[in-house]
């Protein structure tokens, strides 16, 4: 009977004692405290890591667009100034137009005139919108057009369009004379970044287009895009002899 009552209170005494359960429990709910934790962690990293990736690929993409628009620059002769036939190209600190053998809403191979402008849409957002006259249409009719405005990217701040002119010599026959306010814009010995631009006052297209602005994840951005250099069109002095 001795033996019977040892055993029975050998049984009682091996048992997990409440204060043990306790710690017990207490060091569970830590480690899957942290392991949630860590989970969270990965998941918010995931996300992040998805929305830089999207938001690259759409940078990529409007860039590639802008580049082909600029590339495709008509130099052809648009517009008459005091007898002479210019280019079409006219643009400021905030907006740009001009005439592109290409465009976003319609196939490459028709002439169209095109605008881009920064503009406010929101309390805190600015955005990047584009605008394409219809096909083969008079470019400074662009402004009156009934297409939409595209939004192309967004900004938290006001981005900014500059452009780089050529160097346009003084002639020499002109060294004696003094220059009005256009010609003065006009001759430069050396090309020049300006915030203003226009093509009946300067004579020739820019060399480049720039283009500053800050993407929705605060990171600057400068993009520079070249311009033909060469009039791909006939003029009429190609019929002169």
């Amino acid at each position: 009977m001795a033996t019977i009552d040892f055993h029975m209170e050998r049984l009682k005494n091996s048992g997990f004692t409440l204060v043990e359960i306790l710690i017990s429990l207490s060091i569970f709910a830590l480690l899957l405290t942290s392991l949630l934790w860590g989970f969270r962690q990965g998941l918010l990293n995931w996300e992040q890591a998805k929305s830089r990736q999207f938001l690259a690929q759409q940078l990529l993409s409007r860039h590639l667009w802008l580049e082909n628009w600029f590339n495709q620059a008509i130099l052809g002769q648009y517009t008459v100034y005091r007898g002479l036939y210019l280019p079409y190209f006219k643009g400021d600190a905030t907006a740009v137009n001009w005439m592109s053998a290409t465009s976003l809403l319609d196939v490459s191979g028709h002439i169209y005139p095109l605008s881009l402008k920064w503009d406010k849409i929101a309390d805190n957002d600015y955005a990047l919108l584009y605008q394409a006259g219809a096909a083969h249409s008079d470019p400074k009719r662009v402004a009156n057009s009934n297409s939409a405005w595209v939004e192309l990217l967004r900004s938290p701040e006001i981005g900014k369009f500059s452009y780089y002119a050529p160097a346009f010599p003084r002639p020499e026959e002109f060294a004696e004379i003094s220059l009005n306010i256009e010609e003065q814009q006009r001759y430069r010995d050396e090309p020049e970044w300006l915030d203003n631009y226009d093509a009946e006052i300067l004579w020739k297209m820019p060399l480049q287009v720039k283009i500053e602005f800050i993407d929705i994840k605060q990171q600057p951005h400068v993009w520079l895009f070249a311009l033909p250099d060469r009039v791909n069109s006939w003029g009429l002095d190609f019929y002169d002899d």
